[in-house]
């Protein structure tokens, strides 16, 4: 049994706000040998009902067959003090009394409530763990997508050339027939002209950046290139 009141003094657990540590034992020698190895204070388990009226948490590992700490021992020892206690029960069987758990002012975990708050931590864990996975494997798509249109931008721009000079060249056929038309109306013409071709080439360029595979997609790019007559460089 280990019992911690948390006062200022100096020692191993005292940097984390530790004070006294007793270490307690049916064997009073037993009890010395670990309380030296750990700068605690030995005593003997008839001294348990004191020294709970006077921690703040309390651990409890032994390998007694019973409870070692009952409902009315740890309410006795509630009843003359004025501040939380905290009990920890590592021991198979359990050393703790369920019930004094439900006592004002104590909070009891055991090895069945340290398993579940495990597993709620393993699930939520692996949910994150889950989300970073998509999150990463979304941003190397993305990364991939933008170095294949870096790769292929001058192939991109020269099919956009190709398509603005095309919709040049319509418009200077049709000139005279564009020149009745107000300004306003000559405007809307050449936009809606100039949409329909953004229009027709952005499919086929966003199915190339897309395309996995630098082979597959070298090989998409060269026919493309190819049908538009168009020569084929990379950056």
């Amino acid at each position: 049994m280990l019992v911690l009141r948390e006062q200022p003094r100096q020692g191993d657990l005292r940097r984390r706000g530790v004070a006294t540590v007793r270490v307690l034992n049916r064997s009073l020698e037993r009890a010395r040998a670990l309380a030296e190895r750990t700068s605690a204070e030995p005593g003997e388990l008839a001294e348990l009902p004191d020294a709970l009226a006077e921690a703040d948490i309390a651990v409890s590992a032994t390998g007694a067959a019973g409870v070692l700490l009952t409902e009315a021992l740890v309410r006795d020892a509630v009843g003359v003090r004025h501040r939380p206690l905290f009990v920890l029960d590592l021991a198979v069987p359990r050393d703790v009394e369920p019930a004094a758990g439900r006592l004002r002012g104590i909070t009891l975990v055991d090895i069945d409530g340290l398993r579940a708050s495990v597993a709620v931590r393993a699930a939520e864990t692996a949910a994150d763990i889950e989300r970073a996975h998509m999150i990463v494997a979304d941003e190397v798509r993305r990364f991939s997508i933008r170095r294949r249109a870096e790769r292929l931008g001058p192939l991109f721009r020269a099919l956009r050339e190709r398509g603005d000079a095309a919709v040049d060249a319509e418009l200077e056929r049709f000139r005279s027939e564009l020149a009745a038309l107000e300004p306003q109306e000559r405007d809307a013409v050449t936009a809606l002209a100039r949409g329909v071709v953004a229009k027709l080439l952005h499919e086929p360029i966003v199915r190339l950046k897309e395309t996995p595979g630098t082979g597959t997609q070298d090989a998409y790019a060269r026919a493309l290139a190819e049908l538009f007559g168009l020569e084929l460089t990379a950056e």
